[in-house]
């Protein structure tokens, strides 16, 4: 999931650990918006405004939406032991917490490496996250979208006079991202492997009770 909104809604790791489902706004038309206006601070550990301070917007990719209603529907409760709320990230550590761009980035590396995929960047640098985000923006540009809007999707506005003058549409902006080219192979999102079989059991015991002066009580019918 943390792939799949930094390549097809080109965010920033920060901004992925600190996406909450509040900020998906499934109202906007023709794609949901995702509202980026937080971002999560691994040096510090601590929540805060987004890099630049300045929030902005990112029309869902139909295909991103297919990848994250799987991921609310199903997925999430799985391995967190119950349904999402509304001020619950969306992509959480086990321990529901943000989780740290080292970790993220050692994980995308062996991902990479257990697929057969090139770990190495060039000479002096290997993969990281903001590949997956540099991904996004190249490829919707090579599939034909105005960079200048796409820009506006993975960055804030520029701070000068003519950048007050470019007041593009949602419409307009949903249009140009809906240019780029990916699907599932099969259509569908894929379910999760068999082998999280026990880390679901682990999350489902997790959440299932609650200490409470009495002892321990359900939290949930069965």
């Amino acid at each position: 999931m943390q792939y799949a909104l930094k390549a097809l809604a080109g965010m920033r790791h920060g901004e992925v650990a600190a996406l909450t489902w509040r900020a998906i706004d499934y109202t906007a038309e023709p794609l949901a918006r995702i509202n980026v206006v937080r971002g999560y601070s691994s040096a510090t550990g601590q929540l805060k405004t987004t890099k630049t301070e300045d929030g902005r917007a990112v029309p869902m990719h139909p295909t991103l939406a297919k990848i994250i209603a799987t991921w609310r529907l199903s997925h999430w409760a799985r391995l967190y032991g119950r349904q999402p709320t509304l001020d619950d990230l969306v992509v959480p550590t086990r321990n529901m917490t943000p989780i740290d761009a080292a970790d993220a980035v050692h994980a995308f590396k062996a991902d990479l490496e257990a697929l057969g995929l090139r770990v190495e960047a060039g000479e002096r640098r290997d993969r990281g996250g903001h590949d997956l985000r540099g991904w996004y923006k190249t490829r919707c540009i090579e599939d034909g979208a105005d960079s200048l809007i796409i820009r506006r999707t993975t960055h804030a506005p520029p701070r000068d006079v003519n950048a007050g003058y470019e007041r593009f549409t949602w419409a307009t902006i949903c249009r140009e991202v809906s240019k780029l080219r990916v699907g599932i192979l099969d259509g569908e999102a894929q379910p999760l492997a068999t082998s999280s079989a026990t880390t679901e059991l682990r999350a489902a015991n997790r959440w299932r009770k609650v200490v409470t002066p009495m002892g321990l009580e359900p939290m949930f019918s069965a």
